[in-house]
């Protein structure tokens, strides 16, 4: 499953920032100084963390919503579980 985070661009730098929102648990509310993220992408799980600050959606992700009027029919395998390296256009 596919997770978007959002960035903005302060100090001459962009910043993501993290929408799913805090808990008992997790502490990821926004700081200049360091990149707090509501849960860690775990390589070991096949998890990947796109660095990058894609300046457009990427397509296969738009595609794959446009594309479906079912949203569990969606999250059980609509999505791309990664993105492609030439959809990836960074700002």
């Amino acid at each position: 499953m596919l997770h978007g985070l959002v960035a903005v661009y302060l100090e001459s730098r962009w910043h993501r920032l993290d929408p799913r929102g805090n808990n008992d648990r997790v502490d990821a509310r926004f700081t200049l100084h360091r990149e707090r993220l509501a849960y860690v992408a775990d390589p070991a799980a096949g998890e990947i963390d796109y660095p990058d600050v894609l300046f457009h959606p990427a397509p296969v992700v738009l595609d794959a919503l446009r594309g479906s009027d079912d949203m569990l029919a969606l999250c059980r395998g609509g999505l791309r579980q990664e993105l492609e390296s030439q959809a990836r256009d960074t700002a």
